[in-house]
């Protein structure tokens, strides 16, 4: 990986179990934590007569889990640690990140 020699972070390159690629970036110039993710599901896969199904999908993830079943949960969790989520989609793919 190219970056510029004024570039005082490090950068590592894992890939887990089930073959995901993550870049991890540590700053010790920040105070503030965050991942993002950007998946292959986009508009542009959604089935012929069914527009929009990879955006609410988007909105679903969101809507509650197992940890945090209620709808909010994650939000409010983030918004108590001073953080924020959101995600959008896009013709050739899907993001959804967070910060807190």
């Amino acid at each position: 990986m190219e970056r510029p020699q004024q570039d005082g972070r490090l950068y590592r390159r894992l890939i887990l179990q089930n073959d995901l690629e993550v870049l991890l970036i540590h700053d010790p110039g920040t105070d503030t934590a965050g991942a993002a993710i950007d998946v292959s599901a986009e508009s542009f896969s959604d089935p012929d007569g069914t527009p929009g199904v990879a955006h609410a999908v988007e909105h679903l993830l969101s809507m509650g889990s197992k940890k945090y079943p209620d709808e909010n949960d994650y939000e409010a969790f983030l918004a108590q640690q001073g953080g924020c989520s959101n995600a959008f989609t896009r013709p050739t793919s899907t993001n959804y990140y967070f910060q807190l």
